[in-house]
């Protein structure tokens, strides 16, 4: 991979979401959509997907990574795996133990992700529940197996 968008990307993603001191007008949005221009949206969701699989391994890391995404503007992109990505998602975060502050949000973005992608379409199933939809729920099984050992 190469060393300067890893070097860019981990000045968007080594932020606190939730710290009084972040604001992702700060440049960092712009300097977000550049590097999808410059690398391109490939290398740079490849290097998110690894990020998010590779170095978030708690709840909070995730629920952190994905709300900066979305700060800044990736939701909005081409996502070639969007059930492997929800899938970490919800078998990172115990929405059973979290729903009440980060269910909304994790659920909103799971289906603008998968609505983005053309999978699903909320005028024709305006009840769709991302939890509930068995791609998602047999991508979670599939994390679950990976991370058994």
């Amino acid at each position: 991979m190469n060393e300067q968008l890893n070097i860019e990307m981990r000045k968007l993603f080594d932020n606190d979401y939730f710290s009084d001191d972040f604001d992702p007008e700060d440049n960092l949005s712009d300097a977000a959509v550049k590097l999808a221009e410059e690398y391109g949206w490939s290398n740079v969701y490849s290097w998110f997907f690894d990020y998010l699989t590779q170095e978030c391994d708690t709840d909070v890391k995730v629920y952190n990574a994905i709300n900066l995404f979305c700060a800044f503007g990736y939701e909005e992109y081409p996502i070639s795996n969007p059930y492997e990505l929800i899938g970490y998602i919800y078998y990172r975060i115990d929405l059973d133990e979290h729903w009440e502050e980060w269910g909304d949000f994790v659920d909103s973005f799971s289906i603008e992700i998968l609505e983005n992608c053309g999978k699903v379409d909320l005028m024709k199933d305006p009840y769709y529940r991302s939890w509930e939809d068995k791609n998602v729920i047999a991508a979670v099984e599939e994390w679950s197996k990976q991370n058994e050992s």
